[in-house]
């Protein structure tokens, strides 16, 4: 059965989290026989022989709607170029296991967001409770412009930065579009919505000795090269 949109999440040692997600996507799903939900997880997580059977449920309800990947342990952005290589839709959205979906329907909303672009060269990105239109956490691409840009997320950061990163390329470009309407809350630690554990703590000791931050600013140069090829790809579809 053919899949409208692919969603791509990373997950560590955070079994529960991963049905809380599936359980808001699918459940709030116009067309939840044509979404695919492809998880990473690392080679060394805690919980590997568990996921394939919590994860049953949904293929034999939904055919085809779970992919597990597992594999070395990467930094943060490159999870989604990883999962994206390995998913069989043309609309792509990444998602962390600590998001829920709130809103119905939301498949459907973002698919015609998407399609509503006659050269489908628009980042849709929407509401996650705490940053709203101002940082796209998470976003939603066609397949055109992940290969514009040669990736989903640029793959040098690992922890924060990234949504950043994307969300200025789209502004600069002007082709971003925030849908309000669409809630997938962001419970995150730094929100006060969940615990700091031990995942949370992994990649903030990795952002301390990478210094995201200061490498976002010592790459302006690359980031103003992928706006001009966003810009150029929207002009000149073709």
């Amino acid at each position: 059965m053919k899949k409208y949109l692919s969603i791509l999440v990373p997950s560590r040692n955070r079994p529960k989290n991963v049905i809380r997600l599936c359980d808001s996507l699918f459940s709030r799903s116009k067309f939840p026989n044509h979404i695919e939900v492809l998880f990473y997880f690392d080679e060394d997580d805690d919980y590997l022989d568990e996921y394939p059977s919590l994860l049953k449920k949904y293929n034999q309800k939904y055919p085809s709607s779970i992919k597990i990947e597992i594999g070395p342990s990467l930094i943060l952005s490159d999870y989604p170029n990883k999962l994206f290589k390995l998913a069989t839709s043309d609309i792509f959205l990444n998602l962390g296991d600590d998001n829920i979906c709130i809103t119905d329907n939301w498949d459907e909303i973002l698919i015609n967001n998407i399609n509503a672009c006659p050269n489908k060269m628009n980042f849709v990105y929407w509401n996650d409770g705490f940053w709203g239109e101002k940082l796209a956490t998470h976003h939603c691409l066609h397949r055109n412009y992940i290969e514009c840009l040669g990736y989903f997320y640029p793959p040098i950061f690992d922890f924060g930065e990234s949504d950043r990163w994307m969300t200025e390329v789209a502004k600069k470009s002007n082709t971003s579009h925030y849908i309000d309407k669409i809630l997938f809350e962001h419970l995150h630690y730094s929100f006060n919505k969940s615990e700091f554990d031990s995942t949370y703590q992994k990649k903030e000791e990795s952002d301390k000795e990478l210094n995201n931050v200061l490498l976002y600013n010592r790459t302006t140069y690359y980031r103003e090269l992928d706006i001009k090829k966003v810009i150029n790809k929207k002009n000149n579809f073709g």
